[in-house]
């Protein structure tokens, strides 16, 4: 089963001040997937996401190892990742 980051970035977080403004504006399309993000570190590939959607949880699969989550969930993006903790499918929302 996959492990969540998301907890731990937003407990991370939480003692630093946030200087930055709201990444998505109320009239701009929320972002569903992340391409650009293979072969990016799985850490790196999830303080991204999270910072473009706040209010999801990134979840890791080992690729080839973990089968992937069933159903769609809209608070959930899954990232696949390798054994070098490479990004190796594009995270999509679900």
């Amino acid at each position: 089963m996959g492990a969540t980051f998301s907890s731990v970035l937003r407990a991370r977080r939480a003692g630093a001040e946030e200087d930055e403004a709201p990444s998505a504006a109320p009239d701009r399309e929320q972002r569903t997937s992340w391409p650009e993000l293979v072969d990016c570190g799985a850490i790196d590939a999830a303080s991204l996401i999270l910072k473009d959607r706040p209010e999801v949880c990134v979840y890791f699969y080992d690729y080839g190892k973990d089968a992937p989550p069933t159903g769609f969930d809209p608070k959930r993006v899954v990232i696949f990742r390798n054994s070098g903790n490479r990004v190796v499918k594009a995270p999509t929302l679900g």
